[in-house]
């Protein structure tokens, strides 16, 4: 995947971590209906609603319910709970991409570094905060203190490590890209990149479509 007006380094890594991320959140939310285990987006997005101020609050449910009202998405309580869930999930996944993105920036300036440890720190820092929230503030979660935690942990720690090979490999490509002048083996290593954006790309959309069907309709 390329945006146009993104430089090549930048489109690339975002697609990557866009990729990834979506694959965690499809998990998460199979966890959450297969196995009552705690969804990350949800419980964030309820805990934000205690702690922010009232006027600001208000103010976002006032918006919330013009914009469905506008629309006309349909009965008000049901369409702004949709909008509600939409905004929790597009708020973390815009967190993780950029995290991801950190990520990869760190790994093009320490060639050095290695990938899956580098993604274990990450993992680690996203996964300290998620673990507190479903420890204190779960409302999806039916399982106990120590389950959720967990599984929380283990999720985040192999999405940050995942994202730390796929970046690593990622960076290799368009190293030996921008290294090679002849036109032939440019092609070449043209293909091999593109190969493995769309392979990510396959692969991540599966996981995601198999995580997000509900139970209940099979």
């Amino acid at each position: 995947m390329k945006l146009n007006w993104l430089p090549r380094d930048l489109s690339n890594g975002i697609f990557v971590t866009s990729m990834v991320t979506g694959t965690l959140f499809g998990i998460l939310f199979a966890g959450w209906k297969i196995a009552g285990l705690p969804f990350v987006p949800f419980d964030g997005f309820d805990l934000l609603t205690r702690v922010l101020p009232g006027n600001f609050l208000g103010f976002g449910i006032g918006v919330i319910v013009h914009t469905v009202r506008a629309l006309h998405l349909g009965p008000t309580a049901d369409a702004a709970k949709t909008v509600e869930h939409v905004v929790a999930i597009v708020g973390l996944f815009f967190v993780g991409v950029a995290a991801g993105l950190i990520l990869i920036s760190i790994l093009r300036i320490r060639r050095a570094a290695h990938p899956a440890l580098l993604g274990l720190e990450l993992g680690f820092i996203m996964a300290v905060p998620a673990m507190h929230i479903s420890a204190h503030a779960s409302g999806t979660a039916t399982v106990g203190p120590a389950t959720r935690a967990v599984w929380i942990l283990v999720v985040f720690l192999v999405w940050g490590v995942i994202l730390g090979c796929i970046g690593r490999r990622l960076i290799g490509t368009e190293t030996a890209y921008s290294s090679i002048e002849n036109a032939t083996e440019r092609q070449v290593e043209r293909i091999d990149r593109r190969h493995l954006l769309v392979k990510l790309g396959g692969s991540a959309a599966a996981i995601t479509v198999v995580g997000g069907v509900d139970r209940r309709a099979c």
